[in-house]
């Protein structure tokens, strides 16, 4: 790709020398790592008495005291719930977790303590996977920061919402991060097995980066899948011990489906899976109070055809992305894109992932000086991914608080909580604008052409 020699206006603060320049510079650090300790307020209050059964790590904990235990974890929630907890001051999942087996045996150790407690030590244990993240970003863009520079980072990212919001939840996409850093430092730096098989952790702790393993067959990297098969097959193999067999098949004939079902038209989920059914049969969820809206077109089979097609769409065009480029970094941001989009049900707490294909556009600017086109083009990503859309829509809907009542949108309204999805993928287009492609330009053109030419 020819690069836009003309600097962008942020270039010419960023790389300034003059005191005026040093001082901005130092002030934005200085205000971003502020509002992220401030977004600390929301997963410290989620600690709370009056709060802590609220979090998503409910699940978690109940999975692995029924395992402990050696009870069905595959029970409904309120089940589990009352069998270990008693009266709850607020209603629980109405469903089985959807998490995995193998997520139970990993957090095992958790059984050993009180739910409050465990809550308390999993928020600690996601701050240490954040930091981690960090480090190990910087080591696999060839950059070592200094402690001071990764709890600095570590602190501008809690002002993104998607990470206040996956702290407060007490969910598992920080840790995956940890792992898929982890995994694409292995990776680059020729460990392939070790690589792999972090890969394969991730997928442990939930399916959302499953389109990596198409990543290794289309770089023919046998050893990198060869490790994340292993590693699957070691974790459930395990899980099967454990819980049995008839209970890991009941999980994934039954529970998945079930939740899927669930959620597929929720207003809070950005997967491309959605987009069908809240088109053509509505906006809305079996279980979570909040937002509806009617369809576009009502169909019932245009829901269903459209909600398989766009996801192996998608999946098809970043194969043929992957296919056409040399470097291992802008094929592993794509994939973990696309990993986010064609999950069965995207929450925002997903976005976490982000961060290592936008870790990739990042250092590409700053080496070449942050060219005025390629900045541009990055700045409109940037806040289409910032912005809380869903928050947004919140708000236009007259709600201010906690819905307490479902509340009816328009369509077009409900379509914007679509927008990070639309951010994502913009995101792994400009990884692809921004990667070299074999014999240069004239090859991405042609590339350009032949996904064209098979789409359509």
């Amino acid at each position: 790709m020819q690069v836009n020699q003309r600097q962008h206006i942020l270039g010419r603060l960023v790389y300034s020398q003059s005191p005026a320049a040093r001082w901005l510079r130092w002030g934005v650090v200085a205000l971003a790592i502020a509002v992220g300790l401030a977004a600390l307020k929301l997963p410290l209050e989620s600690l709370l008495p009056e709060h802590a059964f609220r979090k998503d790590f409910l699940q978690e904990y109940l999975l692995v005291k029924a395992i402990a235990d050696g009870v069905d974890p595959y029970l409904p929630t309120a089940v589990l719930a009352e069998r270990y907890l008693g009266a709850l001051p607020r209603a629980v999942f109405p469903h089985p977790t959807p998490h995995p087996p193998p997520v139970g045996l990993l957090l095992l150790p958790l059984a050993l303590f009180n739910y409050s407690t465990a809550a308390a030590v999993w928020f600690g244990l996601e701050l240490v996977c954040l930091l981690v993240s960090v480090c190990v970003l910087g080591r696999a863009l060839e950059t070592r920061l200094s402690t001071w520079a990764t709890l600095g980072i570590a602190a501008a990212l809690l002002a993104w919402y998607p990470f206040s919001f996956e702290l407060a939840f007490g969910q598992l996409m920080i840790p995956m991060l940890a792992v898929l850093s982890g995994a694409w430092l292995a990776l680059r730096t020729g460990r392939s097995a070790l690589g792999g098989a972090l890969v394969g952790l991730a997928i442990l702790l939930k399916p959302v980066p499953w389109p990596l393993l198409l990543l290794f067959v289309l770089r023919r990297d046998w050893r990198a899948l060869a490790g994340a098969v292993s590693v699957l097959a070691g974790g459930y193999l395990a899980a099967g011990c454990v819980v049995g067999l008839g209970t890991l098949e009941y999980y994934f004939s039954t529970v998945l489906p079930l939740v899927s079902r669930s959620y597929r038209a929720d207003p809070w989920s950005f997967s491309v899976w959605s987009l069908g059914w809240r088109v053509f049969d509505g906006t809305g969820s079996k279980v979570i109070i909040g937002l509806e809206a009617p369809p576009l077109v009502r169909s019932a089979l245009a829901a269903q055809v459209v909600s398989v097609a766009l996801p192996c769409l998608v999946l098809l065009a970043a194969c043929l992305a992957v296919r056409r480029q040399r470097t291992l970094d802008v094929s592993f941001g794509v994939m973990i894109s696309v990993s986010i989009l064609t999950a069965p049900i995207s929450w925002s707490h997903y976005l976490v992932l982000a961060v290592i294909p936008a870790a990739y556009v990042i250092r590409w600017l700053g080496r070449h000086e942050l060219p005025l086109r390629e900045t541009n083009w990055a700045l409109v990503v940037a806040m289409l991914l910032f912005l809380d859309w869903g928050r947004l829509v919140h708000l236009a809907a007259g709600a201010r608080g906690a819905l307490d009542e479902t509340r009816t949108i328009s369509f077009g309204l409900a379509m914007f909580t679509q927008v990070p999805a639309l951010a994502v993928g913009a995101l792994a287009w400009l990884l692809v604008w921004l990667g070299p492609v074999d014999n240069g330009v004239d090859a991405k053109r042609a590339w350009l052409k032949d996904v064209v030419s098979r789409l359509g």
